[in-house]
């Protein structure tokens, strides 16, 4: 079995969690214009047929557990709400 250098292995993860942080920091930019948007024509800021779509939609496209990824978007739409609101 190949040795594997801990802190090397935390330090990628590092950098992905990095990435990860600055993608959602961008999509909560756009849920702000989204929540601007949805006010100025009287939109509801719920959809939850499009929550339905994305969440089967990563589902088919990803090998992550379904319970995992429905999880992870109840936090994102959560606070998605709050910041449009």
């Amino acid at each position: 079995m190949e040795k594997f250098d801990l802190d090397k292995l935390r330090q990628e993860i590092d950098q992905i969690d990095c990435k990860i942080f600055q993608l959602l920091e961008k999509r909560f930019v756009a849920v702000k214009k989204i929540g601007k948007y949805k006010k100025i024509n009287s939109l509801p800021i719920r959809n939850v047929e499009r929550e339905k779509a994305i969440i089967d939609a990563k589902i088919k496209s990803t090998a992550l557990q379904p319970k995992f990824i429905k999880k992870f978007y109840e936090i994102i739409f959560k606070h998605s709400y709050e910041i449009e609101k």
